[in-house]
Protein backbone atom coordinates (compact mmCIF):
# COMPACT_ATOMS: atom_id res chain seq x y z
CA UNK A 1 0.00 0.00 0.00
CA UNK A 2 1.32 3.48 -0.80
CA UNK A 3 2.46 5.60 2.11
CA UNK A 4 1.00 9.08 2.32
CA UNK A 5 2.19 11.46 4.99
CA UNK A 6 -0.77 12.22 7.23
CA UNK A 7 -2.26 15.53 8.24
CA UNK A 8 -1.99 17.14 11.66
CA UNK A 9 -3.79 14.98 14.22
CA UNK A 10 -6.80 17.26 14.56
CA UNK A 11 -6.78 19.14 11.24
CA UNK A 12 -10.04 17.56 10.07
CA UNK A 13 -11.56 16.76 13.47
CA UNK A 14 -15.31 16.41 13.10
CA UNK A 15 -15.25 17.45 9.44
CA UNK A 16 -16.69 15.39 6.58
CA UNK A 17 -14.64 14.39 3.55
CA UNK A 18 -15.47 12.29 0.48
CA UNK A 19 -12.96 10.02 -1.24
CA UNK A 20 -13.82 8.21 -4.47
CA UNK A 21 -11.92 5.04 -5.34
CA UNK A 22 -11.65 4.43 -1.59
CA UNK A 23 -11.16 0.70 -2.06
CA UNK A 24 -8.03 1.08 -4.21
CA UNK A 25 -4.45 1.42 -3.00
CA UNK A 26 -4.10 5.21 -3.16
CA UNK A 27 -7.71 5.74 -2.08
CA UNK A 28 -7.29 3.54 1.01
CA UNK A 29 -4.17 5.45 2.03
CA UNK A 30 -5.93 8.80 1.60
CA UNK A 31 -8.85 7.58 3.70
CA UNK A 32 -6.46 6.40 6.44
CA UNK A 33 -4.70 9.79 6.50
CA UNK A 34 -8.01 11.63 6.80
CA UNK A 35 -9.25 9.27 9.52
CA UNK A 36 -6.02 9.77 11.48
CA UNK A 37 -6.68 13.53 11.38
CA UNK A 38 -10.14 13.07 12.88
CA UNK A 39 -12.23 13.33 9.71
CA UNK A 40 -15.48 11.55 9.10
CA UNK A 41 -14.60 9.81 5.82
CA UNK A 42 -17.26 8.93 3.28
CA UNK A 43 -15.77 6.23 1.06
CA UNK A 44 -17.18 5.77 -2.45
CA UNK A 45 -16.33 2.67 -4.44
CA UNK A 46 -17.77 -0.43 -6.08
CA UNK A 47 -18.01 -2.26 -2.78
CA UNK A 48 -18.71 -5.99 -2.72
CA UNK A 49 -22.11 -7.00 -1.39
CA UNK A 50 -22.27 -6.32 2.34
CA UNK A 51 -19.17 -4.11 2.42
CA UNK A 52 -21.35 -1.02 2.07
CA UNK A 53 -22.77 -1.87 5.52
CA UNK A 54 -19.52 -0.53 7.01
CA UNK A 55 -20.20 2.98 8.37
CA UNK A 56 -19.08 5.65 5.92
CA UNK A 57 -18.97 3.37 2.90
CA UNK A 58 -21.20 4.27 0.00
CA UNK A 59 -21.56 1.86 -2.90
CA UNK A 60 -21.35 3.83 -6.12
CA UNK A 61 -20.69 2.97 -9.74
CA UNK A 62 -19.13 6.19 -11.01
CA UNK A 63 -19.75 5.15 -14.61
CA UNK A 64 -23.50 5.08 -13.94
CA UNK A 65 -25.04 8.54 -13.56
CA UNK A 66 -28.04 7.26 -11.58
CA UNK A 67 -25.72 5.65 -9.03
CA UNK A 68 -23.46 8.72 -8.93
CA UNK A 69 -26.32 11.18 -8.44
CA UNK A 70 -27.89 9.00 -5.72
CA UNK A 71 -24.56 8.94 -3.83
CA UNK A 72 -24.14 12.71 -4.25
CA UNK A 73 -27.65 13.33 -2.95
CA UNK A 74 -26.99 11.13 0.09
CA UNK A 75 -23.70 12.93 0.79
CA UNK A 76 -25.13 16.45 0.35
CA UNK A 77 -28.00 15.65 2.72
CA UNK A 78 -25.42 15.13 5.49
CA UNK A 79 -24.33 18.78 5.47
CA UNK A 80 -21.09 20.65 4.80
CA UNK A 81 -17.99 18.96 3.39
CA UNK A 82 -14.38 19.91 4.02
CA UNK A 83 -13.06 18.05 0.98
CA UNK A 84 -13.87 15.98 -2.08
CA UNK A 85 -11.03 13.80 -3.33
CA UNK A 86 -11.69 12.44 -6.81
CA UNK A 87 -9.30 9.50 -6.64
CA UNK A 88 -11.19 6.81 -8.54
CA UNK A 89 -9.62 5.81 -11.80
CA UNK A 90 -9.33 2.90 -14.19
CA UNK A 91 -6.46 1.88 -16.40
CA UNK A 92 -6.42 -0.91 -18.94
CA UNK A 93 -3.91 -1.54 -21.69
CA UNK A 94 -5.76 -2.16 -24.90
CA UNK A 95 -4.62 -1.67 -28.50
CA UNK A 96 -6.50 1.02 -30.40
CA UNK A 97 -7.63 -1.56 -32.98
CA UNK A 98 -9.07 -3.94 -30.36
CA UNK A 99 -12.78 -4.71 -30.71
CA UNK A 100 -13.57 -3.35 -27.25
CA UNK A 101 -11.45 -0.17 -27.61
CA UNK A 102 -14.49 2.12 -28.01
CA UNK A 103 -16.24 0.68 -24.96
CA UNK A 104 -13.02 1.05 -22.94
CA UNK A 105 -12.66 4.66 -24.10
CA UNK A 106 -16.22 5.41 -22.92
CA UNK A 107 -15.56 3.80 -19.53
CA UNK A 108 -12.21 5.61 -19.08
CA UNK A 109 -13.80 8.98 -19.84
CA UNK A 110 -16.84 8.24 -17.64
CA UNK A 111 -14.87 7.27 -14.54
CA UNK A 112 -11.66 9.28 -14.89
CA UNK A 113 -13.13 12.55 -16.19
CA UNK A 114 -16.93 12.81 -16.22
CA UNK A 115 -17.46 11.48 -12.67
CA UNK A 116 -15.15 14.10 -11.06
CA UNK A 117 -16.97 16.83 -13.03
CA UNK A 118 -20.43 15.57 -12.01
CA UNK A 119 -19.51 15.01 -8.34
CA UNK A 120 -17.86 18.41 -8.03
CA UNK A 121 -20.88 20.06 -9.61
CA UNK A 122 -23.33 18.17 -7.39
CA UNK A 123 -21.38 18.72 -4.16
CA UNK A 124 -20.20 22.32 -4.71
CA UNK A 125 -23.14 23.72 -2.70
CA UNK A 126 -21.91 21.89 0.44
CA UNK A 127 -18.19 22.51 -0.22
CA UNK A 128 -18.02 26.29 0.44
CA UNK A 129 -14.75 26.92 2.25
CA UNK A 130 -13.60 23.41 1.34
CA UNK A 131 -11.39 21.81 -1.26
CA UNK A 132 -11.54 19.53 -4.26
CA UNK A 133 -8.49 17.41 -5.02
CA UNK A 134 -8.37 15.59 -8.34
CA UNK A 135 -5.96 12.70 -8.64
CA UNK A 136 -4.65 12.92 -12.18
CA UNK A 137 -1.50 11.12 -13.30
CA UNK A 138 1.90 11.79 -14.80
CA UNK A 139 0.23 10.15 -17.80
CA UNK A 140 -1.76 13.37 -18.23
CA UNK A 141 1.29 14.74 -20.02
CA UNK A 142 3.17 11.57 -21.02
CA UNK A 143 1.72 8.66 -22.94
CA UNK A 144 0.90 5.25 -21.53
CA UNK A 145 1.35 2.56 -24.19
CA UNK A 146 -1.95 1.21 -25.48
CA UNK A 147 -3.96 3.36 -23.07
CA UNK A 148 -5.31 6.25 -25.10
CA UNK A 149 -8.49 6.56 -23.03
CA UNK A 150 -6.58 6.69 -19.75
CA UNK A 151 -4.06 9.22 -21.07
CA UNK A 152 -6.76 11.44 -22.60
CA UNK A 153 -9.02 11.25 -19.55
CA UNK A 154 -6.23 12.14 -17.11
CA UNK A 155 -5.13 15.01 -19.37
CA UNK A 156 -8.73 16.17 -19.42
CA UNK A 157 -8.90 15.92 -15.63
CA UNK A 158 -5.82 18.14 -15.34
CA UNK A 159 -7.49 20.73 -17.58
CA UNK A 160 -10.80 20.36 -15.73
CA UNK A 161 -8.96 21.08 -12.48
CA UNK A 162 -7.74 24.43 -13.85
CA UNK A 163 -11.21 25.37 -15.09
CA UNK A 164 -12.91 24.39 -11.82
CA UNK A 165 -10.31 26.26 -9.76
CA UNK A 166 -11.10 29.42 -11.69
CA UNK A 167 -14.87 28.99 -11.54
CA UNK A 168 -15.18 27.89 -7.91
CA UNK A 169 -12.67 30.29 -6.32
CA UNK A 170 -15.31 33.00 -5.79
CA UNK A 171 -17.31 30.44 -3.76
CA UNK A 172 -14.32 29.83 -1.50
CA UNK A 173 -13.67 26.36 -2.92
CA UNK A 174 -10.05 25.48 -3.67
CA UNK A 175 -9.45 23.03 -6.52
CA UNK A 176 -6.08 21.35 -7.01
CA UNK A 177 -4.65 18.21 -8.55
CA UNK A 178 -1.95 15.73 -7.66
CA UNK A 179 -0.32 13.66 -10.37
CA UNK A 180 1.17 10.43 -9.04
CA UNK A 181 3.62 8.45 -11.11
CA UNK A 182 3.57 4.68 -11.25
CA UNK A 183 2.33 3.30 -7.92
CA UNK A 184 2.20 -0.42 -7.23
CA UNK A 185 -1.50 -0.74 -6.49
CA UNK A 186 -2.34 -3.49 -8.96
CA UNK A 187 -4.28 -1.14 -11.27
CA UNK A 188 -1.36 -0.65 -13.63
CA UNK A 189 -0.92 -4.42 -13.97
CA UNK A 190 -4.12 -4.78 -15.99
Amino acid sequence: MPVIRGFAADLFAGRRVVVTGAGGGIGRAICAAFRASGAQVLELDLWASGAEDVPGRIACDLSDRTSLFAAAEQIAAGGPLAALVNCAGIFRRLPLAAEEAIAQWDRDIAINLTAPFLLTRALAPVLAGGAVVNVTSVRASTAAAQAVGYTASKGGLAALTLALADELAPSGIRVNAVAPGDVDTGMGNA
